[in-house]
């Protein structure tokens, strides 16, 4: 599973050995000092930090290693951190363990390209991966999002002890990891000591996916569909792909045998989707037969779920330990009357935003005061007009989903950008990058970078 690493470290060599090693594998990344750790922290998800203990700060030569990792212990609790010195020192191998580390690697006995070395390092990432996906099922437990509609979670435990292929379907912060999770482990295919695995196709180019259904020649060892040995495996990130691509993951799990060879796949694929099937299909992301051609489930978001805020809440206040805390009839109204765009995530947030805002409105006494509108995050209150430039964002959003799907059905075409004009009705393409590209790269610049295929094409960034 691809991972990222994160080098703190003075000297520079340091993190070019191990781009060097493990760059094709794994995601490098490097940092020499507090800023640069906080921006690469919060810009990516970092699996394993290696930290230097012997690291230059400013002008002064001091042991700070001790205490970067005692930092992000404490701020990461999953994060896998491994000490790095240039010496072996069984006091400073202590002290590292105790303020956070989990491993100790020696400079100058570290051969990055040993098949041993890649092994260990790929350990730690997917231990990093274990823990946040247990520490998030936990949490989701907690906050009640387990307790999901039984008449969805009985179809997906019936679906899975069919062995069949499915998609299912779940928007951001629904729990889906969860969902799916408690959905296997009540069915008859559940066996602790082995889980499903989890593939994300957008790692692989449409040629490798295409030799793996085909079982080509050479591709026995990295082909996920043969070496797993669990039945079910979860497919992430298809919409990716060409419309060739999946059209042939759509024929085999029609078919349940692989393409040409007519080998059966023993294998039950599970196919992920974040957002509704009809609008993929309607921005030409997914295959349209995809919208009819194998069963589905679909885990209904939180503005489709209004009625049950008031459980979820309780819920949210128990696991707090606040029994004596209730929301007035008014707040209750309010919430119902928010989107919730950003679904369960987004609901727990506001709630910890109402519970500091009401904590500091009573200061004494506040768990037995009522909590009252007043107490709502701005957004909750914020009328039409205020919401008129996070409307413009989501416009902007929209036209360049459907910039992007024109741009990917006509990639490897000499006229790509004149072609995806022409599909979006737009006089040219020089009309296209003036009217919509360069305006939106000038007013959301982090929204733009969320398409590749756009930023590829016209060189932005």
């Amino acid at each position: 599973m691809r991972g990222h690493i994160l080098v703190i470290d003075d000297e520079a060599y340091v993190y070019e050995d191990l781009e060097y090693g493990l760059g094709q594998a794994h995601e490098i990344h490097y940092a020499a000092n507090l800023p640069e750790i906080n921006h690469l922290l919060r810009e990516y998800p970092i699996d394993l930090a290696i930290v230097d203990l012997n690291i230059k700060v400013g002008d002064q030569d001091r042991l700070s290693g001790l205490e970067y990792i005692r930092t992000l212990r404490n701020k990461y609790p999953t994060l896998t951190i491994t000490a790095h010195s240039s010496f072996s020192d069984e006091e400073k191998i202590v002290q590292a363990t105790q303020n956070g580390a989990d491993h100790y690697l020696i400079k100058g006995n570290v051969d990055t390209d040993s098949p041993e070395f890649r092994k260990k390092i790929l350990k730690w990432i997917n231990s990093k991966k274990k823990l946040d996906e247990a520490r998030n099922f936990q949490q989701a437990e907690s906050w009640g999002v387990g307790e999901f509609p039984k008449d969805i979670l009985q179809k997906c435990i019936e679906t899975y002890e069919s062995k069949k292929p499915f998609i299912f379907v779940a928007e951001v912060g629904l729990g889906r990891d969860a969902f799916i999770e408690q959905a296997y482990r009540k069915s008859y295919a559940f066996k602790p000591e082995k889980q499903p695995d989890t593939i994300d196709l957008g790692t692989f180019s449409n040629l490798q996916l295409e030799y793996f259904l085909r079982l080509k020649h050479g591709t026995a060892q990295e082909n996920f569909l043969k070496k797993g040995t669990v039945k079910s495996i979860y497919l992430k990130n298809l919409t990716l792909h060409n419309f060739s691509t999946q059209e042939l993951f759509l024929r085999v799990a029609q078919g349940g045998k692989y393409l040409s060879k007519g080998e059966p796949i023993n294998r039950q694929l599970i196919f992920f989707l974040d957002q509704d099937v009809e609008d993929l299909i309607e921005s030409q992301a997914l295959l349209p037969e995809f919208g009819y051609g194998l069963p589905m489930i679909k885990l209904m978001p939180l503005r489709g779920r209004k009625g049950e805020l008031e459980i979820l809440i309780e819920r949210w206040l128990d696991a707090h330990k606040l029994p004596r805390l209730y929301f007035h009839r008014d707040t209750y109204a309010a919430l119902r009357r928010y989107g919730f765009p950003g679904n369960f995530t987004e609901f727990f947030h506001i709630l910890d935003q109402t519970l500091n805002s009401h904590r500091s409105r009573y200061r004494q006494d506040w768990e037995h005061e009522t909590v009252h509108p007043e107490s709502l995050p701005k957004i909750i209150h914020q009328t039409p007009y205020d919401l008129h430039s996070e409307m413009q964002e989501e416009v902007a959003r929209i036209h360049l989903r459907y910039i992007e799907a024109a741009l990917r059905k006509y990639e490897g075409v000499r006229s790509q950008k004149n072609l995806a004009a022409q599909e979006l009705q737009v006089h040219s393409a020089d009309n296209m990058k003036k009217t919509f590209i360069n305006k939106y790269w000038d007013l959301y610049p982090d929204l733009v970078k969320c398409f590749p295929t756009i930023m590829k094409k016209y060189k932005l960034g």
